[in-house]
Parts: C-alpha cells; sequence; structure tokens
C-alpha cells in the first residue's frame, strides 16, 4: 500500500458511518466517567444490588433478579434439579426481605473478622405448591484484584452458619469477575463474568418498558461496561496501552459493529497495531510489513482511536492472530510500559549523511534514547554553562518531574555532576548518581557514559551534566515533539527515530 493509499483508507475509515457511531460511543462521557468510578469495585456493586432490588425506582420488579437466579441455574451442575428446574422456569414467587452491599460477616455469623459480602441479600422462594424456602445470595465481585486467602471459603462458611441458624435451604453464591480464568477457592461460589451478566441479564432488560430516566442510566452502565476506561479506581489512572484489559463486557450492537468494521478495514487497522504494539506485536505478526515512513501516521491514527481500537483488539484478537490471543492481549497488559524501541542519528559531517552512533546501533529503549540524544548533543554543541543546557532541555518537556511532588528535589531534567559521585540540582540538593534509580549510572563504553556530557567554561571542562531517565510515552512523545520543533536550531545535526 503506497503513502497516498494509506492516507485515503484513513479517511475512508473516518467517513464510514459505523467508525463514526462507534467513535462517538467510545469518545463520550456518561455519569460513570464522569464521576471517575468506572472501574470501581464498591460502585458496580452498589449499581448491580440496585438492578437486582425489586423495590427499587427502575419498575423491573422482580424481573433483573429471576434472570439472575436462571442463569446462576444454568450453570451450577451441583444445583438439585427441581430447584434447578424452578429457577430457570421461573414459575414460583420471589420475596426480598434484606438487599445491600457490604454486609459485614459478623453481622449473619459469629465470625471476628470485618470482613464484608459486596452483595448480600435474603430471599424467600414460594414454589406453585406453596413450599416456601429462605435463600441468601451472596455475590462476591472482583474487577482487578485478587481473591485474598481463601477468602471465599470463609464468606462460604460464615453463610453456612446463617443459613443453619435460619433454616435456610439453600445459599446462593456468586462469585463475579470480568475474566472467565480468574477462579475463586470455594467451590460452592458459582465463578460468572460480567460478559454473561450482560449477555443474560442485563441488555435484555432494555426490551422492557420503563421510564427514559431508568432507561437511560441502564444503557450508560452497559457502556460504561464496554468502554476501556480511564480510572482503576477514583485517584489511579490506566496507562493507555493497559486499556484493553480495562474493557468488563461487550454489547452485542457493538460487537457486530466493531466486527463489522474490522473486516472493513483489515489491512488499516492491523497495520496501525502492528506499529502501535511496539517490538513484541511485530514478533507476532510478522507477515506485516510497514513502510518506516508510514510509522508515524500510524501511530497517531491509533492514538487519536486508542479507545475504539483497543476495543477492536479485545472483540477481534482471534481474527487478528488466529492461535496467539493471548499473547496480544499480553503485549497491551505487560508491566503497563510501551516496548517501542528508537534509534539515535547523527550528522557526523554536516552533510546530510546520517548515521547511527557508535556503540549505540542496536534499538534503545525511551529512556535511554534520550540519554543516547543528550550525551550527543552534548558532545556536538559544547554548551558554556548548565543554564544553556536547560535552556535546550526545559523541564516542561518531563511532567513526571515538573509536577510530581515527590520528585521535588529535581529543579530540572538535567542536573550538573561536579564529580564522578554526585550530582547537584540548580537548588544544590546532593543526589548520589549511582545509587539514585533517575539518573544514569557512569558506564565505561564513551567518556562519560550515555546521559552525560561535559560540560565547559572557559574553554576547560568544569563538570559533567546529565539527564534524568524516567520518560513515560506521554512524556518522551513531548520530547520528541520538542527536538522536531528545534531541528533546525539546536538540533541540526542529531535526531530520533522509530528503529523499525
Amino acid at each position: 500500500m503506497s503513502y497516498q493509499d494509506l492516507k485515503k483508507k484513513i479517511i475512508d475509515m473516518q467517513n464510514d458511518s459505523i467508525y463514526q457511531n462507534l467513535s462517538a460511543s467510545y469518545n463520550k462521557q456518561n455519569i460513570f466517567s464522569i464521576l471517575k468510578i468506572e472501574r470501581n469495585e464498591n460502585r458496580h456493586s452498589a449499581f448491580l444490588c440496585w438492578l437486582f432490588n425489586p423495590d427499587s425506582e427502575h419498575g423491573l420488579g422482580l424481573i433483573p433478579l429471576k434472570k439472575v437466579l436462571a442463569l446462576y441455574a444454568l450453570h451450577n451442575e451441583a444445583l438439585q434439579p427441581d430447584l434447578a428446574m424452578l429457577m430457570i422456569n421461573g414459575n414460583y414467587q420471589l420475596e426480598v426481605e434484606d438487599c445491600t452491599t457490604e454486609r459485614c460477616l459478623n453481622q449473619i455469623s459469629e465470625s471476628n473478622g470485618k470482613e464484608r459480602l459486596d452483595i448480600w441479600m435474603k430471599l424467600w422462594l414460594t414454589d406453585c405448591d406453596g413450599n416456601k424456602k429462605m435463600m441468601p445470595l451472596v455475590v462476591e465481585n472482583k474487577i482487578y484484584s485478587n481473591e485474598g486467602q481463601n477468602q471465599t471459603k470463609k464468606y462460604h462458611d460464615a453463610v453456612a452458619q446463617y443459613l443453619a441458624k435460619e433454616k435456610g435451604t439453600h445459599a446462593i453464591e456468586i462469585y463475579l469477575t470480568p475474566d472467565d480464568t480468574k477462579t475463586c477457592s470455594c467451590e460452592h461460589f458459582i465463578h460468572l463474568t460480567y460478559q454473561t451478566l450482560l449477555d443474560k441479564v442485563i441488555e435484555p432488560l432494555t426490551a422492557y418498558p420503563m421510564s427514559s430516566e431508568y432507561s437511560d442510566l441502564i444503557n450508560a452502565y452497559i457502556e460504561n461496561l464496554s468502554v476501556p476506561a480511564t480510572q482503576w479506581t477514583d485517584d489511579k489512572e490506566i496507562d493507555p496501552n493497559k486499556l484493553s484489559n480495562s474493557i468488563l463486557a461487550i454489547s452485542s450492537t457493538h460487537r457486530k459493529n466493531l466486527t463489522d468494521l474490522y473486516s472493513r478495514y483489515k489491512e488499516l487497522y492491523d497495520a496501525a497495531l502492528f506499529v502501535a504494539g511496539g517490538e513484541a506485536t511485530r514478533k507476532l505478526m510478522n507477515d506485516i510489513n510497514v513502510n518506516s515512513e508510514y510509522v508515524e501516521l500510524l501511530q497517531n491514527f491509533w492514538d487519536n482511536n486508542i479507545n475504539l481500537f483497543t476495543t477492536i483488539l479485545y472483540v477481534c484478537k482471534s481474527q487478528i492472530v488466529e492461535g496467539h490471543e493471548g499473547e496480544l492481549m499480553n503485549v497491551f497488559k505487560q508491566n503497563r510500559r510501551d516496548n517501542s524501541k528508537y534509534r539515535v542519528l547523527w550528522d557526523k559531517n554536516g552533510d546530510g549523511n546520517w548515521t547511527t552512533i557508535d556503540g549505540f546501533e542496536n534499538p534503545l529503549s525511551k529512556g535511554r534514547t534520550v540519554a543516547v540524544f543528550f550525551m550527543k548533543w552534548m558532545e556536538l554543541s559544547s554548551p558554556k554553562s548548565i543554564d544553556e543546557v536547560r535552556a535546550a532541555f526545559p523541564t516542561k518537556i518531563n511532567s513526571y518531574y515538573a509536577h510530581n511532588k515527590k520528585k521535588k528535589q529535581y529543579d530540572s531534567v538535567i542536573c550538573l555532576s561536579e564529580d564522578d559521585k554526585k550530582a547537584k540540582t540548580e537548588s544544590g540538593f546532593e543526589i548520589e548518581i549511582t545509587n539514585s534509580w533517575d539518573l544514569y549510572p557512569i558506564k565505561q563504553d564513551t567518556p562519560f557514559g550515555p546521559g552525560y556530557g561535559t560540560l565547559y567554561e572557559n574553554n576547560k571542562a568544569a563538570g559533567k551534566a546529565m539527564i534524568t531517565k524516567m520518560w513515560r510515552k506521554g512524556d518522551f512523545k513531548s520530547f520528541l515533539e520538542h527536538i522536531k520543533k528545534h531541528s533546525n536550531t539546536l538540533f541540526k545535526r542529531v535526531k530520533i527515530v522509530d528503529a523499525y
């Protein structure tokens, strides 16, 4: 595909009505994203408890709860046949005596622990013959956290005590997670996924008549499950590279549209994924070849559509790399890191002939790339003062140091070393180079090691300047934009290119 064809395909995709509808859906905010509770376990439990409660304002009565019981019976192969048939057919009367979240174990048992049940309900089920059965319902909800040691076993023992005390007949125990591989320690808990809950309970509810207020709320919750979240909890942001792991479930409508969109623009999407996933993705998709001149355009295209494109990855992974789906998904999960690699080139003679730097021919990480770039710039520019260096590399290009209060000792992304052992910031705070995680230690492969350069005053070496090594994806992007902006002045003879 030529560069012109690539640009045309991007425009065609952007003009596609399916793309436009999906893009609008995946980029808009709803009440959950506004409140930054998209993946807060307690808030999800509260919403589901409200939905299952027949006395809630949604007006659906017992319909949601009966669907949950039918789903439970379907997945519990050990359930008594007559009870399973009753729950699946729905031919019974149901009363809810108690319905709450965060019920302490010591309120239902002799446990002294402070553990809490995410959802607790006390149900009374009456069959056609008038037989009345008391059944507690417990939901343990896990979105990103794992089960504590024997947590569900402790919960089962507590519920069993309650069951015996209240002369109940059966406990309905559900373990709810986004991932069907996340099992729990207690065999009595039935494992359900958010996808199953969406398919069999929540999405079918939208066909029932209810006020627009609550219909809109339920639809907003469905969208919240489908859209990659931006928050782990109320205050921890999700790294964009791990967005595909933040999807809880996909609605049937979105699934169909996402699949159709991928089928229409498979070649374009695969090329963008090939670039965005870094080296690991390129190994899995080794039958794809992307011209190096297309990399920047494809990366920007991916970044501008990251919510939509990570959801396509989640839905269409089997079509993209059949047999290696888990490996592909791990590319966007592992350590929340961006695995892109780069090379630093320099114009040795000032004649436009760009070559790699001796000793650094292999692909470099982001932090290493900045360090090598800085080292070569120092060598070529021979700055006369630390202020001159800081003017070329202002603090604002790295928000990690500019705004992180825990790193307040760094007045700049540039530090001055008076000898091989210590570094000083502008405020005079001394840092041991060899013990500081944030500064590259001196190596032997160059006079002062990558990330260092000699600072001259009156034509004499006055010290060494170094650059910090923590460069997150957004900060590194700012660094690239900074050197590109000044490529005709400050950085005429050194540049950074994508390694592949």
